[in-house]
């Protein structure tokens, strides 16, 4: 076995440890970040070391094409080289900006230009006059007069990418960040140190085998760092979750409303029992589904949160016997979040009916089907607002706010809101049939 076949098996070796990383990838285990921009590094490597195996497979070789093949494959490592040293640069600019990279900004583009100019030289130009290597009769590659200018030239792309580093471990003072981008600076410069021992022993191909480990290094800081930042993503979600429930919970429980629910109770009791006995049962009803619905995570048929707004309705016609509510029902099979339409006749009732400057006035349930949609609307004849004028942070349209973002995010459907002042509001949702 000569230096060629030891040469050939380390290349051969790179490419499979970058096999591995990109099948393990594509399978999903893991998610980078940054992974198209990985990818497209694991691409420039693994055609780095294929095109240098290719060559010392015909070196000292003469049968025919031998000497166009040795040409090519030379030529692609070149600047295959100094495109992943670009990559490099990309990727330590993206740590600095904190910025995904994509799309590229004009600062990322500015810097392909040498890479650019390079190809050119080396496609156009080198084939010519031999200007950075040239192919002798035997398919070896002879260095011309600008070889070490060319490595110098694509090295600067790597210099650049560890100052960068450099600059930003000194401003992360997040720990688990800053420990990331020391073990990125560590793993940049291992390749020149095994550059220079290339250099050295001329010889022996360990460069690019040291880039392919380099990368399976980085690789499993990258996949570790997403695990960490999903387990605490998914923390913090949890403890949204929990405050967005207890905010439901006090935004659909009022206390006002429990208050004047028992002290009307507490009045039937003495002129009706009868109907106190009732009315305990429905604001019973009415805590239980309110209580139950902080743990549904799915939509629930529209019947049972028509019934629960039933007994809403009830108790408050009530304490205000001159209230009308009228359900025109023509569509009802189908699903919705759950506290939707309860909340929409509260907030109806609250801020329109009882604001009227009249006394009086009417509540209109309605659910019909239309375009291949469910439509629910709630219409009344209130105090009405300027929709445009209110405030989205105002306590009064925090239930509006809350249902609007369920109607979209689960349902995938509309939440509109017309208003008029001293006219009335009508708030609509628009379900797509395909959503049930």
């Amino acid at each position: 076995m000569n230096l060629s076949h030891v040469n050939i098996i380390l290349d051969l070796v790179a490419l499979l440890i970058l096999s591995v990383i990109w099948f393990t990838n594509n399978k999903g285990t893991v998610e980078l970040q940054d992974k198209y921009l990985y990818r497209s590094m694991l691409v420039s490597v693994s055609t780095i070391l294929g095109a240098n195996a290719a060559l010392y497979m015909m070196n000292e070789h003469t049968f025919p094409f031998a000497w166009y093949f040795a040409l090519f494959s030379t030529s692609v490592y070149t600047v295959s080289q100094t495109a992943f040293c670009w990559q490099w640069f990309i990727l330590a600019r993206t740590r600095f900006t904190k910025k995904p990279p994509t799309p590229y900004g004009r600062i990322a583009y500015l810097s392909a230009l040498p890479l650019i100019a390079e190809f050119i030289i080396i496609a156009f130009i080198n084939p010519f006059n031999g200007m950075v290597f040239s192919v002798n009769d035997q398919s070896q590659v002879i260095r011309g007069p600008f070889f070490y200018w060319n490595i110098l030239f694509s090295y600067v792309y790597v210099v650049l990418s560890v100052i960068i580093i450099l600059l930003t471990i000194a401003r992360d003072k997040v720990r688990p960040s800053r420990k990331k981008n020391e073990m990125l600076l560590f793993i940049m410069v291992a390749p020149i140190v095994t550059s220079l021992i290339q250099i050295a022993l001329r010889d022996v191909s360990v460069l690019w085998p040291s880039v392919a480990i380099s990368l399976f290094m980085q690789y499993e800081i990258e996949a570790q760092h997403y695990l960490e930042f999903k387990a605490t993503k998914e923390a913090e979600l949890e403890a949204e979750l929990t405050k967005n429930k207890i905010s439901i919970m006090m935004s659909q429980i009022q206390p006002h409303f429990l208050y004047n629910t028992l002290t009307t109770i507490k009045a039937l009791i003495g002129q009706n029992p009868a109907q106190a006995q009732t009315v305990i049962t429905d604001f019973s009803n009415y805590l239980r589904t309110n209580m139950d619905s902080l743990d549904l995570t799915t939509p629930v048929d529209f019947v049972k949160e028509l019934e629960h707004t039933r007994t809403y309705t009830t108790i408050e016609q009530l304490r205000f016997p001159d209230l009308l509510v009228e359900f025109d029902i023509q569509d009802k099979n189908f699903l919705l979040p759950s506290l939707s339409i309860q909340p929409m006749v509260e907030n109806a009732i609250k801020h329109g009916i009882r604001k009227r400057t009249e006394p009086g006035g009417k509540v209109i349930i309605r659910s019909f089907a239309k375009d291949n949609s469910h439509v629910v609307q709630i219409i009344d004849n209130g105090a009405g607002f300027s929709v445009l004028a209110s405030s989205d942070n105002s306590r009064s349209h925090i239930g509006l706010i809350n249902t609007k973002k369920r109607i979209e995010e689960m349902m995938h459907g509309q939440f509109l809101i017309e208003s008029t002042p001293n006219v009335g509001t009508t708030i609509t949702f628009i379900i797509p049939a395909s959503e049930n």
